[in-house]
């Protein structure tokens, strides 16, 4: 008698709309997921005090105030939970910063925050998925996905596969089942996992739109990013003004919390749906969809393997015909022609006798001497 193997657990990231219902459309046809679909934070909520101020309760980074406080749409303390017994420490056991502390974190975060545009859809993906990985350590799902995922057509053969690389690496801390990869890794990869090196200082495997990160890890991180504000949005560096947050992507694999144990399941369960409208950066979406031709050509996947909607099914036509990969959504970005800049007046240093004292082009001071 067959085995009949239980759903495979997963929290769902989305901003809902179009993405979600397609989502939604895609797990029903193939199967094998049992999936909770959360809403992810918008950048524009981002951009009062409240708002910020609230994700950063939501995620875990702050204390949860209690009712009618700064921030009190989201996080809220819930009575006999292990934040109001203990008020000091987390339910993890993690110490809160302290009222002083946060206030100043607070006031320090929403001034640099204030700086950011684009960038400030990266901070609200960084609270998005630490918010997932809360809900997804709470309920015991194991696997956290995007809505741009884009799993096999073939009913349960993502979920088997997602089973398989969970079972071959039970002690790795971050284990990517959908992400972007260049030619070296795919070179390497070995079924059914292979572990994650790093190239120039990066990862050679990006993206989040599936994956699984051990609870353990996720107490680091929370761990690390209460410790201060560079830690979530550092300044860009000496010679530039305005801060910059991490991507998520580059803090999931870092030493201090994945520790050195970062994988990638081979081949992948998902990928990233060709040519969907990034909400971060959007200008990069051909470049992914070519190392995702390239990537399926490695792992014996194609297209035609891939549940797609018919939007998408239209982009894979079109570039077979053309070569070129173009957004299907109809939407057309027009560059603004940058205004020039007034050219800079040379500065002119202040000579001593402007200031009444005697130097290479001047006589002696008049009062010096008689």
């Amino acid at each position: 008698m067959a085995t009949v193997q239980a759903p495979m657990r997963a929290v769902v990231v989305t901003l809902r709309g179009e993405r979600e219902a397609a989502m939604r459309r895609q797990l029903e046809e193939v199967g094998g997921f049992d999936a909770h679909f959360i809403e992810g934070v918008p950048a524009r909520s981002l951009r009062t005090r409240d708002g910020l101020i609230g994700a950063l309760r939501a995620t875990g980074i702050f204390c949860p105030a209690p009712t009618g406080g700064e921030g009190d749409l989201v996080g809220q303390v819930t009575p006999g939970t292990p934040e109001a017994q203990a008020p000091g420490v987390d339910s993890d056991g993690l110490p809160w910063l302290d009222e002083e502390e946060e206030r100043r974190a607070g006031d320090e975060l929403w001034l640099r925050s204030r700086s950011l545009s684009r960038d400030r859809a990266v901070l609200a993906c960084v609270f998005a998925h630490l918010l997932a990985l809360r809900v997804a350590e709470s309920e015991g799902r194991p696997v956290i996905m995007e809505d741009n995922a884009r799993l096999l057509a073939e009913p349960g053969a993502s979920a088997a596969r997602a089973r398989h690389a969970l079972d071959a690496a039970p002690e790795t801390a971050w284990l990517l089942l959908g992400y972007g990869s260049g030619e070296g890794l795919l070179e390497q990869a070995t079924s059914p996992v292979s572990a994650l090196f790093w190239e120039e200082g990066k990862p050679a495997a990006w993206g989040t739109q599936c994956y699984r990160l051990e609870p353990a890890a996720r107490m680091r991180l929370i761990a690390w990013l209460r410790k201060g504000v560079e830690c979530l949005l550092p300044a860009k560096g000496k010679r530039c003004r305005g801060y910059k947050p991490r991507p998520i992507d580059r803090l999931l694999p870092a030493p201090f919390v994945a520790e050195g144990r970062s994988a990638v399941a081979f081949p992948p369960v998902a990928y990233r749906a060709p040519m969907l409208r990034s909400l971060i950066h959007e200008q990069w979406d051909a470049a992914m969809s070519e190392a995702l031709e390239r990537q399926l050509a490695r792992t014996g996947d194609s297209f035609d393997h891939l549940w797609l909607t018919e939007e998408e099914r239209l982009v894979v036509a079109r570039w077979r015909e053309q070569g070129v990969w173009e957004h299907g959504d109809g939407i057309t970005r027009e560059n603004w022609v940058r205004k020039p800049r007034k050219p800079r007046k040379p500065k002119v240093k202040a000579s001593c006798d402007a200031e009444g004292g005697g130097g290479p082009a001047g006589g002696e001071d008049e009062s010096s001497g008689d």
